[in-house]
């Protein structure tokens, strides 16, 4: 097997007595530990989902190097701060949460938004939606709800009052 090597680092031409390598080699394998220890780490804890696009592929091992590093730093970070550590799933979960959280934010004020999704990102943003009775003397009336697409004619009788003086379109249903 023919192996080439093109480097600026070495100038002369030294090789090994002992094992008969040429200096660039050696170094090379001296320094690619680390690139074994980032791969193992990866294939410990992936996000990585099959597929056969290769551009996806190419993302995925992305978002991996890129959460082992982040771990990395945040770890030197506490370890200087003489913190306790944590772990690098609790640390995975936690970075997509705070990633995640205002895109939910800005998804909640979308008004034809279904009522499960609502409820679940409500419960992890840790936010109450509590729907209140109009204070008016047409409670008992049922309408169409405002919000809601016309086509579904959801009926209500609640109102999310806070959200609705604000002018933020939320849909009680």
């Amino acid at each position: 097997m023919c192996v080439i090597l093109l480097s600026t680092f070495h100038e002369k031409l030294y090789v090994n007595k002992e094992s008969k390598k040429p200096e660039i080699i050696e170094f090379d394998n001296s320094t690619k530990g680390a690139v074994d220890t980032l791969d193992q780490m990866c294939s410990n804890m992936s996000c990585s989902r099959k597929t056969r696009r290769w551009p996806l592929c190419v993302f995925y091992d992305i978002i991996n190097i890129s959460l082992v590093n982040s771990h990395v730093l945040y770890g030197h970070n506490m370890f200087r701060k003489s913190e306790k550590v944590m772990s690098r799933k609790k640390f995975a979960v936690k970075l997509s949460e705070d990633l995640l959280a205002p895109w939910m934010k800005k998804r909640l004020d979308a008004p034809a938004l279904p009522r499960s999704t609502r409820t679940v990102i409500s419960e992890l943003l840790k936010i109450d939606m509590v729907c209140e009775t109009p204070k008016t003397n047409e409670s008992n009336k049922r309408k169409i709800c405002a919000f809601c697409p016309y086509k579904l004619r959801r009926m209500t009788r609640f109102f999310l009052s806070k959200l609705y003086k604000s002018n933020v379109r939320r849909s009680p249903c």
